[in-house]
């Protein structure tokens, strides 16, 4: 499965933007030159200090007197959330983060190319918090517009994290079936859901597929110990299998 675990925190950081000497990124757009009132200004410029600091949850409470400003311009109420979205990401308050990307997303400020890196980040937050069901319907969301494997990737890891194993099996053997190659941690992977779910046909076939596109010794006496228990399988080939497993051991 190491291949197809992710960064969470990089991954919605990378959507903000956020680097440690520029906490939001993009507030230089044309609703960032906006003017902003200074009950706004200086709470918003007060909680980019502190998360400079790598003082997240402070800033998170200093952004709290600019959300007591009454009547917020669009604008305003956009690059507040822009601040906390980062904030919260970076605290690990995974609530708020995921509301503040939410408001993002609809809020129809966000260029074509950003609104698919926040729904991104939007889908790491979940992700983090371990909220798979969310996670999952925000990449469905995305596939549908465009097929992407590393979503595509992500998506069989929540459905085999969160116990879903069809799911994964039924994203896993599509992927086969339009053709695509599957990695040896995706074959793996595959392999032991079979396991799991004691599909000892499934199993077998997936070994196979392993030890023919990946050669490796674990795999090849994985299939031999099985064959050996295979229905109709002929004793007078026993003697073969033991040479074979022989030849599959490591060399001292």
């Amino acid at each position: 499965m190491s291949k197809f675990r992710i960064a969470h925190l990089g991954f919605v950081m990378a959507a903000l933007g956020f680097t440690a000497a520029s906490p939001v990124l993009g507030l230089s757009s044309a609703y960032a030159a906006e003017a902003l009132r200074p009950e706004v200004g200086v709470p918003l410029q007060a909680a980019q200090a502190l998360m400079k600091q790598g003082k997240s949850k402070e800033a998170l409470a200093k952004l709290r007197d600019a959300d007591k400003v009454a009547n917020k311009t669009p604008n305003e109420a956009y690059l507040i959330e822009r601040v906390r979205a980062a904030a919260a990401s970076s605290a690990g308050d995974y609530d708020a983060a995921a509301k503040a990307f939410e408001t993002l997303i609809a809020s129809g400020k966000l260029s074509a190319t950003e609104k698919a890196q926040f729904s991104e980040g939007l889908i790491g937050i979940y992700m983090r918090a371990k909220e798979f069901g969310k996670a999952n319907e925000a990449i469905n969301r995305q596939l549908k517009d465009h097929d992407d494997p590393k979503l595509r990737a992500f998506l069989i890891q929540n459905y085999y994290q969160s116990g879903n194993l069809s799911g994964a099996e039924n994203e896993l053997n599509n992927m086969q079936k339009g053709g695509r190659t599957l990695s040896e941690d995706q074959l793996g992977l595959l392999a032991n859901i079979y396991l799991k779910k004691g599909d000892k046909v499934g199993y077998v076939n997936t070994i196979e597929k392993l030890a023919a596109s990946y050669p490796k010794a674990s795999y090849w006496t994985d299939l031999l110990n099985r064959v050996v228990g295979k229905p109709g399988f002929s004793s007078r080939l026993t003697i073969d299998v033991y040479r074979l497993k022989l030849a599959c051991q490591p060399r001292g």
